[in-house]
């Protein structure tokens, strides 16, 4: 049996035209919206406690360089004019790494 084919009509269809929007009527306007549900607050996982730590040995430090400072202070006492004494004091640190011990 072969398969018709539809037939069309000789009339062209219409494009549709949009609607127009119906407008709420005023007591729908003016009605209160109920308010919102409340959200029941949900319980948090509190943190376990904490354990104690296992004592651990510490690693001992590497030894820090100790440095050798020195310091050398020098007066110099003058008398330029009989009974004018000037005094001048001089004073140097030096401070350097400690040398290796063998």
């Amino acid at each position: 049996m072969a398969a018709r084919k539809a037939k069309k009509s000789g009339r062209r269809a219409r494009p549709r035209k949009a609607k127009k929007a119906k407008s709420a009527s005023k007591k729908m306007k003016t009605a209160r919206r109920a308010a919102p549900k409340r959200v029941a607050a949900k319980a948090k996982k509190r943190p376990a406690p904490k354990r104690a730590k296992r004592a651990v040995a510490k690693k001992a430090a590497a030894p820090k360089p100790t440095r050798q400072v020195e310091t050398v202070i020098i007066d110099k006492v003058e008398e330029p004019i009989p009974g004018v004494v000037v005094v001048t004091e001089y004073e140097a640190v030096i401070d350097r790494p400690k040398p290796p011990e063998d």
